[in-house]
């Protein structure tokens, strides 16, 4: 291939050996088979009954490398779900995989390399014009080169001369200026995204405007990314009530600081049921007082509480937010607006605003109004 047919160099090669080790493809695959099988169960009153039930009730892990079957068991999860969460960058429908922004740019990118390499080659090749010297001028080539002063000395009567090299093409140079374009409407990036003020528009609210526009594709990023965390916070709890089996102490610190501590433990015990063994889950939880857990402090449930789990999962919710800039700032002014319009009180407005020291401005604000208000009364008087 000549130069211009290359992306990239190639790499393949390193002194001459291999530097590739052997490797193979581990395939490990979660399946949710539907088979199932027929077992014959006594009942109290001593009759046979049939009791279907899946073979795989949870599902099914393989493992396989090379086309051969490496392991096969059941999926270690009461829950069922598969042991892993899933953030893509951009969803398809019915799709497994996403799109990413690599995918998206890889074919401008292509096109400005070969653009790039071809205009690099052109100016290379050009840059030492060709030399035109007649057999009889007497001049040896070898002794034309580019050097500054070059004095050429040639017989009457014949020519020496040299060539102007070719230009490179503007219309090159000007398709490399367009896939700056092409990249950024692909990329979904703007003028006003990297800080650049827009020439056209300079009222507020359509600089505005084009903002909340510009972020839409942040925007669309980041809801899947919260999808993605609260999978992983679900999980999580549904991991801790199957496989917490030891006393655990938790500690829970609500908004005004005040905390508290909990033992945490699950006591399980087998039960036959109607598709075969179940475990009955029991958690068991006591409360300390407030301070380290250094064995020392006040307990204050002597009796632990013993609460039976009728469901495999917690009811737990997962709450995100994101810390972007510009969603920090929209927050911020939506509260803004909402006292200004006495919506919301001046405490629910330092909440929202995650204002540090809120309870004792609060407690400031409360004492001035009373102080307001006594001396109004006094003036009144």
């Amino acid at each position: 291939m000549s130069n211009t047919d290359r992306d990239m160099p190639d790499m393949t090669f390193m002194d001459g050996e291999s530097k590739a080790e052997d490797k193979t493809m581990l395939i490990t695959a979660y399946l949710k088979p539907q088979e199932t099988q027929d077992e014959e169960k006594i009942d109290e009153a001593g009759d046979v009954k049939v009791v279907t039930k899946k073979i795989y009730p949870f599902g099914r892990v393989i493992k396989v490398a090379n086309g051969l079957k490496l392991e096969e068991k059941e999926l270690p999860f009461e829950n069922g779900k598969f042991p892993f969460a899933k953030y893509n960058n951009y969803l398809l429908p019915r799709e497994f995989y996403g799109v990413s922004e690599v995918e998206q740019l890889e074919s401008p990118q292509r096109v400005f390399n070969k653009l790039l390499n071809a205009s690099l080659e052109v100016l290379n090749l050009m840059g030492n014009p060709v030399w035109i010297v007649d057999t009889a001028s007497g001049v040896d080539p070898q002794h034309l080169v580019n050097r500054t002063g070059l004095v050429v000395e040639k017989e009457p009567g014949s020519e020496v001369r040299r060539e102007s090299g070719v230009q490179l093409s503007g219309s090159a140079l000007s398709l490399i200026d367009r896939l700056e374009s092409w990249f950024n409407n692909v990329s979904g990036t703007q003028d006003i995204t990297r800080g650049e003020t827009p020439g056209s528009v300079t009222a507020s609210s359509a600089i505005e405007q084009l903002q909340e526009a510009a972020r839409t594709r942040i925007r669309q990023k980041q809801r899947n990314l919260d999808s993605f965390i609260r999978d992983i916070g679900r999980q999580y709890s549904e991991v801790v009530l199957e496989y917490y089996n030891k006393p655990r102490i938790f500690r829970v610190t609500n908004d005004e600081g005040s905390t508290e501590f909990f033992r945490f433990s699950i006591e399980r015990d087998d039960r036959p049921g109607p598709t075969g063994m179940t475990q009955e889950k029991t958690a068991i939880i006591q409360r300390f007082a407030d301070g380290e857990i250094d064995g020392n402090d006040v307990v204050l449930e002597q009796t632990p509480v013993r609460i039976k789990l009728a469901s495999s999962s917690f009811d737990a919710r997962v709450n995100t937010g994101s810390s972007l800039p510009f969603t920090t700032a929209d927050k911020e002014q939506k509260a803004l607006n909402l006292f200004d319009r006495q919506v919301i009180d001046a405490e629910e407005l330092l909440r929202i605003l995650d204002f540090p020291n809120r309870e004792e401005i609060l407690e400031r604000m409360k004492q001035r109004e009373a102080e307001l208000a006594e001396q109004a009364a006094l003036e009144g008087g």
